[in-house]
């Protein structure tokens, strides 16, 4: 009975340990739930510290604010109910210290928020933070008694749960001693269960909550057992809410760490962000202030309405106002050619552009109105802030004056250019008038037979006068007519190989006087024939070589030429003085001499200056290096294509009289100048033609209508009535529009031949007259046929003829090209040298020249010396 008694005991006893250690396992979940909960509610009172510290600065950064007074309130009162739910025996006096420190804390708010309210004395900016300092380091307080009740609490479950474990392991010794007990008591069979009870509890002891000893038998040791596995179950379960629970609080201190690094990542975000918005603020400013001093006015309008919305210092300087006067206005109160209406029509057109540019008027606060200029941009809507323009206006009273100031000076020089052109005009007028005479009358007086030869040297010594004379002249119009900007290239076929050979015919002859060498070279095939202006091109390089030849005692003269490619190198080189330093960027310059020019004597210092002009319109420029003492080079290139040869044509000789058959023709000779009046007359009546002569166009009217001649040689300039306004009237008149008018003018300008052609002349002629052109006009105008000189035969005006008698095929290629420059440039002088060369071996053809250059005839003489095949 005692053994059964025994195994009973030893039957119920594991029952009453398994409850023991359920009722231990329970209360060590419940008390795992309790300090669970009592450290989340730590956990709570450290991040309300923290939310009460962020609450206590948005306060004293911003006391007006409400919201956060709220939010302070809500935060105190979940503080106090944390503190409350907390165990204040175990912890009664660390909760009455942090209670302590949340009534410091709220008292501090408290104080904190009365800078807020309006009817109350707010604190000072240096009161308020001690006080945010204060609150700091109170709540810093809080923070840590929370965190030291965090330990504590953890600290408590620790031992708790260590104390109950320590239990459970002596209750597990306890049954397991009785299990073997029972074990050996019950036999085998209770030695395997017990074995699996021994096991279950080697498992839970090493945490293997998940083991079950799964004794199914209904006896007292089965329902044990069944019960363990109950409670290990139940442990399981206890524990795995205690890992979540864990897990979550492990959450939150992630969380809390995360949102600490958040709020670090945003103050330093924020702290940037301040400095890039003090930054563009300073650079605002910069500009604004860099824009006042630079004189541009800057101001926002509503497009709508035109008010000023915001304005620049600038704008208050320029108008007189101040900026609060200036918002008070509209553009049509400061612009007085904007009022509202047309402002609006401002904003289609600059809405489609972008922008608009426009000169308007300001008017200043005293009345005082003055231009501008404005660039307005138009800004479309956006949210909140409606469309509007901003302008930039800029004060242009300075440049308006400066423009009206060069105006007036522009009209000035032009009125000074016209003074000119009219001075050189009358100057043009009376010089080449009494140069008409002079040299008509003196080529009259030379054809005198009877004349002896003092008086035949003394008449050569008055043409070569007078043309050196006439040369000068055209120098002086010439280099007007440049300045003028009137000088134009006549590109025509041209020989170039005559061109070049007649100026290297009279270049050598020069240089011999002077006993220099001349040299030509030649770099390349040169064409024959090109197409360019011969004229200028000549009177260039005669310039050039002449300029070299005056200026260089001994050594030699070079004219180099290179071609290539449509294009011609022309270079002349001496060595001569050379030109200083000083005057080498002047010598192009009209009438500028050096000093060996000026000791020199000779000269008007303008053949540089036309040189230079004349290359520069032929499309190149002439460039010039020198050294004093070793000479000078000047190189140009100019643009020369080959062309092929044209027909040559020889004008016929000196006109005698009118051809047998021809009627009389009655011509009317229209002149104030007496002298030139009597020149022309004679040579007409000396022809056979019935001529009257009148000092000006009324008395050319009146003859016009009495006597009604077919040909009227018209001055241009007269007294009374001057030719433009009687030919004028005379194509007016009857019989007006069938009589021929030719003028007779001083002027060398070209242009004005068309001015003279517009009112009514048919053709002109300039001064000193041309002798062999006089009866040339007549004749082509007239349909005339004239006897000539030496020729006895009669020909047409048009026709070409070359005097029988004059055979200059004896005279050497080199001389008749030397005769044909000389010619071409109405260079007597050389021309009577050539003569006198002549007479000894050639007397006839002498005499025959002679008698061409007497009748003014260089133009007869040149083509006979170039119609002559070599």
């Amino acid at each position: 009975m005692r053994l059964l008694h025994v195994i009973r005991l030893l039957m119920v006893l594991p029952v009453l340990l398994g409850l023991v250690m359920a009722a231990l396992l329970v209360f060590a979940a419940r008390q795992d739930r309790l300090k669970l909960q009592q450290l989340g509610e730590a956990q709570a009172i450290t991040f309300e510290s923290i939310n009460l510290m962020s609450l206590g600065r948005e306060i004293v950064r911003h006391p007006e604010e409400r919201r956060a007074s709220r939010q302070w309130k809500i935060s105190n009162q979940h503080m106090t109910e944390l503190l409350s739910r907390i165990d204040e025996a175990g912890y009664q006096e660390r909760v009455e210290r942090m209670g302590r420190e949340q009534r410091i804390l709220d008292d501090l708010f408290q104080r904190i928020s009365l800078s807020g309210i309006p009817d109350k004395t707010a604190l000072s900016q240096g009161l308020l933070q001690r006080l945010e300092s204060q609150m700091a380091l109170h709540v810093q307080t809080l923070a840590a008694e929370a965190g030291n009740l965090l330990r504590d609490i953890q600290r408590q479950q620790a031992e708790t749960r260590q104390r109950i474990d320590s239990l459970i392991i002596a209750l597990l010794l306890v049954l397991t001693f009785i299990v073997a007990l029972f074990i050996g008591l019950n036999g085998r069979r209770l030695l395997h269960r017990l074995q699996r009870m021994r096991d279950a509890t080697t498992q839970i002891g090493a945490g293997n909550l998940n083991y079950r000893i799964g004794d199914t038998q209904r006896d007292e040791l089965g329902e044990f057992s069944r019960a363990f596995d109950t409670m290990t179950s139940n442990l399981r379960q206890v524990t795995a809410s205690r890992d979540d629970l864990q897990r979550e609080i492990d959450a939150r201190v992630q969380a809390q760490l995360e949102l600490q690094e958040y709020k670090n990542h945003l103050e330093e975000l924020v702290a940037i962000r301040t400095r890039e918005l003090v930054q563009s603020n300073r650079q605002l400013r910069e500009t604004q202030f860099a824009m006042d001093r630079s004189g541009i006015a800057i101001q926002w309008l509503d497009a709508d309405s035109g008010r000023l919305l915001y304005v620049n210092d600038q704008t208050g300087a320029m108008l007189g106002y101040s900026l609060d006067e200036l918002l008070l206005l509209c553009i049509g109160d400061i612009c007085p050619d904007f009022p509202r209406e047309r402002f609006k029509q401002l904003v289609m057109p600059c809405r489609e552009q972008g922008y608009i540019r426009l000169e308007s008027t300001y008017r200043t606060k005293g009345g005082r109105r003055f231009p501008v200029e404005a660039v307005l941009y138009y800004q479309p809507p956006q949210p909140e802030v409606a469309d509007r323009f901003i302008a930039f206006v800029t004060d242009i009273s300075q440049r308006k004056a400066a423009e009206q100031a060069l105006l007036q000076a522009k009209e000035a020089a032009e009125a000074a250019n016209r003074a000119k052109s009219v001075f050189l005009s009358n100057m043009s007028h009376e010089l080449r008038t009494p140069l008409n005479a002079i040299l008509g009358f003196a080529q009259i007086m030379a054809r005198d037979d009877t004349l002896d030869k003092t008086h035949r040297s003394r008449l050569e010594t008055i043409n070569r006068s007078g043309r050196h004379l006439l040369s000068l002249i055209n120098d002086v119009l010439e280099i007007s007519r440049i300045e003028a900007g009137r000088t134009t290239v006549q590109n025509e076929v041209f020989c170039l190989a005559d061109t070049l050979m007649a100026v290297e015919d009279m270049i050598r002859a020069r240089a011999e006087s002077k006993s220099l060498r001349f040299v030509s070279e030649c770099g390349g095939e040169l064409p024959r024939y090109v197409v360019g202006d011969a004229h200028h091109l000549r009177q260039v390089l005669i310039n050039l070589l002449g300029n070299a030849i005056k200026y260089t005692e001994q050594g030699v003269v070079k004219l180099r030429l290179q071609a290539a490619e449509g294009f011609i190198r022309f270079e002349v080189a001496d060595t001569g003085v050379g030109i200083g330093a000083d005057d080498l960027p002047r010598i192009f310059q009209a009438f500028y001499q050096t000093e060996a020019g000026v000791a020199k004597g000779e000269g008007t210092g303008l053949g540089l200056a036309i040189s230079h002009e004349f290359v520069r319109l032929m499309g190149s420029e002439i460039k010039v290096s020198s050294e004093p003492g070793k000479g000078s080079v000047f190189t140009f290139t100019l643009s020369l294509p080959e062309a092929n040869a044209p027909a040559m044509t020889v004008e016929p000789s000196r006109v005698i009289g009118l051809a047998a058959e021809q009627p009389t023709v009655r011509v009317l000779v229209v002149e104030d100048n007496a002298d030139s009046s009597e020149l022309i007359t004679l040579l007409l009546s000396n022809v056979g033609f019935e001529v009257r002569a009148v000092e000006n166009g009324q008395q050319a009217i009146e003859c016009f209508e009495s006597w009604q001649p077919q040909f009227i040689w018209m001055d241009m300039r007269m007294p009374v009535l001057d030719g433009y306004q009687a030919t004028k009237v005379i194509r007016s008149l009857p019989g007006g529009g069938q009589v021929k008018i030719a003028a007779l003018t001083a002027s060398a300008f070209r242009e004005d031949r068309q001015a003279i052609l517009d009112a009514g002349c048919d053709e002109m002629l300039s001064k000193p007259v041309d002798e062999y052109r006089l009866f040339r006009i007549m004749g082509d105008l007239l349909g005339l046929h004239y006897r000539f000189a030496e020729q006895g035969a009669t020909a047409s005006a048009g026709q070409t003829a070359v005097d029988a008698g004059l055979d200059l095929s004896q005279l050497s290629p080199t001389l008749r090209a030397e005769l044909a420059d000389a010619a071409e440039l109405l260079d007597a002088d050389v021309v009577q040298a050539i003569i006198e060369r002549l007479r000894p071996d050639f007397p006839e053809q002498a005499k025959t020249i002679a008698a061409w250059v007497d009748a003014y005839r260089f133009d007869v003489v040149a083509k006979l010396c170039r119609g002559i095949a070599d």
